[in-house]
């Protein structure tokens, strides 16, 4: 077969629009029923614990958050390059509230997944991920305590715990990459996804959920459910860092082992710094006690070799 791992339901499906069959007298269940009394079964893995369906109640109780392994892609000139989904499910009503594929499962795409979910759906009251070292980083237990969202990671090898996710992985490789056309950036290969989560799955209904849809029940059971960041917390500064710095004669402080200019009153003065580490711009805010001063960047050091010095003045504004 071409994609061995095709539901039957769209198979049959694809097999009636292309006129090759009609449609089948006997009930799909029928056909499952055949297929699991000749096929091989699945060896179900032990795991030695006790093992307990659980549901949430209400959107946004709990999320749950891994990585998937995808397909390899070609994406400009180099050989294919194998991808990764970053996605979050939201325990009570199925509902994927970020999903994006990446070159990488590091650390950054996955607050960068998150970040983007929190502000679309709202802060979960916990959230469950996988126990790897992209997960456990300092970052996000920064983050999730910023929110107050309580940060649980699962047991090592017992994926079990983590069902739901997991069953949503096996969809996506079931519904969407077995049929997935060819795709020549990670772009298309995103654009293509996400047109599948919403129509597809987000909008489709779902047997668990009494044939709803996941983006249906996540609504109508939302009231007084979703809370947002607070005013004054920025969400671009959700995986921020602050540390102390200290200003040199020449006027710079160093962040993550890269130079930065400030202003010239700070010169030889303690300032605070807000970061994150993985920002690819690598900006930095610079605070003078709690009072913002101005936003840093990496110095420029070909521009710095043509520009006229000032005089550096003190805080009264006397000349240094």
């Amino acid at each position: 077969m071409q994609h061995p791992r095709m539901p039957l339901r769209i198979v049959i499906n694809r097999l009636i629009a292309e006129n090759k069959i009609s449609r089948p007298a006997k009930p799909i269940s029928t056909i499952y029923r055949h297929l699991r009394l000749h096929s091989r079964k699945r060896v179900v893995p032990v795991t030695g614990k006790e093992q307990k369906r659980f549901v949430h109640r209400y959107p946004n109780e709990c999320w749950q958050g891994d990585v998937m392994h995808g397909n390899y892609i070609k994406d400009g000139p180099g050989p294919a390059r194998k991808t990764y989904l970053v996605a979050f499910i939201d325990d009570a009503t199925r509902l994927i509230t970020g999903a994006q594929f990446f070159f990488s499962e590091e650390t950054a795409n996955i607050k960068e997944v998150l970040r983007t979910a929190v502000m679309t759906y709202g802060v979960p009251s916990k959230l469950y991920l996988d126990n790897g070292r992209n997960f456990t980083s300092h970052d996000i237990e920064l983050a999730c305590a910023t929110m107050k969202c309580a940060l649980i990671h699962s047991t090592a090898y017992y994926p079990e715990g983590k069902g739901k996710i997991e069953r949503f992985f096996r969809t996506v490789r079931d519904s969407f990459l077995s049929g997935l056309c060819t795709v020549n950036s990670l772009l298309e290969l995103n654009q293509a996804f996400t047109a599948w989560l919403n129509v597809e799955y987000n909008r489709a209904p779902h047997s668990s959920l009494n044939d709803n849809t996941p983006l249906d029940t996540f609504l109508k059971n939302a009231e007084y459910r979703i809370h947002r960041l607070p005013a004054h917390i920025d969400p671009l500064e959700l995986f921020c860092k602050k540390e102390s710095r200290l200003v040199g004669k020449d006027g710079t402080f160093r962040v993550n082992n890269i130079l930065y200019e400030a202003e010239e009153h700070l010169i030889n003065t303690k300032i605070n710094v807000l970061y994150d580490k993985d920002d690819p711009l690598k900006v930095v805010k610079v605070y003078d006690g709690s009072v913002f001063v101005h936003t840093a960047k990496p110095i420029d050091y070909i521009s710095n070799a043509y520009a006229k010095r000032k005089e550096i003045t003190g805080r009264e504004g006397e000349k240094v």
